[in-house]
Parts: C-alpha cells; structure tokens; sequence
C-alpha cells in the first residue's frame, strides 16, 4: 500500500524523544505498566491535536467519554472530570515504565506530548506507551501508531489516523476530510462532511454518515459505505476478497462500473422521473445517472451491491 509521507513531517518529535519509536517487533511483550496522569488546563476553542506512539493505543475524545478499561485497569483512582492525558508505559524491566517523564506542549500548531524513557531513548524490552487524552473541544487530528488500535471521538477538523498493526474508529462532528490508514486492521468512520480515504491491507471497511467522495481500498475485507442522501459522490469501494455494500440517496449521479472475478454484480437505482431502475446480475456492469463523476465498485472474489433510495436516510 503507498503510504503519505505524514511521518516525516513529524521529524520535529524526536527531542527529546518522539513518541514514534524504534521497538523491534520480535520484543514486543510488556509484563510490567505504569500509568501516568497529566491534568490538563486546555485553552479556550477547539485544540488541534498530534500523538505518536511506537506501540500503544491512542484514544482521544471529549471528557464525556468514559476511558478505556484498558487504560483504567492500570490506573489507582478517578480521572479528572475535566481535560486530562492518561498515559499507560509499558516494559518488560520492572522499574522503567514508573521512570518515563513526559512533557506536554500548546503551540500555534496544536497540543502535543514527548516523552523522555530513562538513559533517553527506548530499549528493545516491549517498551512503549498508550495514550487517553480527553478535551473539551477537538479540532484537527494526526495520530500515528505502530502497533495498536485508533479510537476519535468528536474531532471537528481534519483527521488523518494511521496505525500498521489495529484497529481505526472515527466518530466524528462533519470532520471537512479524513485520512485512515492501516496495514492489518479494522476501519470504522462516522460522520465526515468531506473528502474520505480508507486503506487497509487485511481487514474490513464500514462508513457511515459520508457527505463527500469517498476512496475506499481493502486487500482482504468487506467494503460496506453508507452515503448522506444528499451525496452526489464520486465513491470508489475496491478490494480483493471481500463483499462491496454501497447505500446512497437520490443525490447520487454520474456513471458507475463495477467488476468482481468471482460474484455477483448488481445495481438498483433511480431515473431522473423516479423509475427503478436496475443492472446487473452477472460479473459486470456498468450505468449512468447524470452527469456527475465516475464511481467504481470492485472486487476479485465476491458480490456487489449498490443501491439508490429516495427512502435512504441517516437519522
């Protein structure tokens, strides 16, 4: 999968230790944790936010939203009703996860946190650590894992989410465009009013709640999009072994083809005069309504389904 350059551009981490770490994959086994609890004094609006990890879960949501058991069963005592970061370190020494200092920052460009592990860099002992932030208002989002689940809730800006090993969920408040990437994982995303790509090369794609194009891509996993009835697209749904499930509104226009190996191909939809209008029913088809973009639904083993409705709607 062609990956953006986002962590590069996050260079500016690495004092006096990014987040972003360099933990050989066969190390990774942590039998010893610590939590870390930051409270925090946001300023006011909507904060734009950057976390990195190496290995960890990184959860980010409004204070409403309760932490994760996973973060919690490490922690003696309450979270703070308010804004807070809860960081969870992990190693396999005993002594390191309670030794890691960590540093928050608000600049111009948003809200951030470094770490600093002892002797200031990370060992090959499945170190690494999973972050809970919780803040009033969200705004823009970049968050990257090596290894280990994404999880957004209510981010109004733009989000890009990137994990090689987990799972990605975006709850989002008509995010203006978004960007999930993922090498073995899960996509869920929810509600965005803009542009969408999803990616994952070993796992299965829901979104729901879409109000711009969208670009889905799956090599192994099921493609399900549910558009905004007002969507015109264009949407592309793509993958190699899996099902593709399309639901859009009336808005829906311009010409559509799709292809699968080994399925079953099929589109209903309707006219400009509210006729049904149906294709398909073999391994290809192709068809028009309007005169907007071109969407494509493929995939090599497995049927395809998509389907106009005045009906359709997103309550």
């Amino acid at each position: 999968m062609t990956r953006p350059t986002t962590r590069a551009a996050l260079a500016f981490l690495a004092a006096p230790v990014a987040l972003l770490g360099a933990c050989g994959h066969s190390h990774w086994n942590p039998t010893h944790y610590h939590a870390h609890l930051v409270p925090l004094d946001p300023p006011p609006g909507a904060v734009d936010v950057t976390l990195t990890t190496n290995f960890g879960d990184l959860d980010l949501a409004t204070p409403d939203e309760l932490a994760p058991k996973w973060a919690l069963k490490h922690l003696d005592g309450p979270v703070p009703e308010q804004a807070y970061v809860l960081a969870i370190a992990m190693s396999q020494v005993e002594e390191r996860p309670a030794m890691v200092q960590f540093e928050t920052h608000w600049t111009d460009a948003g809200f951030t946190v470094v770490e600093q592990w002892p002797g200031g860099r990370l060992s090959k002992k499945g170190e690494g650590v999973g972050y809970v932030l919780r803040l009033p208002e969200i705004g823009g989002v970049t968050m990257l894992t090596d290894f280990g689940d994404i999880d957004i809730v209510g981010a109004t800006g733009t989000i890009h989410a990137e994990s090689d090993f987990g799972d990605i969920k975006v709850n989002a408040q008509n995010a203006p465009s978004i960007v999930v990437l993922t090498d073995h994982g899960d996509i869920d995303v929810f509600h965005i009013a803009g542009p969408a790509t999803l990616e994952t090369d070993f796992g299965d794609i829901r979104a729901e709640h879409v109000a711009g194009a969208i670009e889905a891509r799956s090599d192994h996993g099921d493609i399900d999009l549910l558009l905004t009835p007002d969507n015109p697209g264009p949407f592309v749904a793509i993958t190699e072994f899996g099902d593709v499930s399309v639901l859009a509104g009336r808005a829906l226009t311009g010409s559509l083809d799709m292809d699968t190996d080994f399925g079953d191909s099929r589109f209903v939809g309707l006219t400009d005069t509210g006729r049904t209008l149906r294709v398909g029913g073999n391994d290809e088809a192709s068809v028009r309504i309007g005169e907007g973009g071109h969407s494509r639904a493929m995939t090599s083993h497995g049927d395809i389904r998509v389907t106009m409705s005045a009906d359709h709607g997103n309550d």
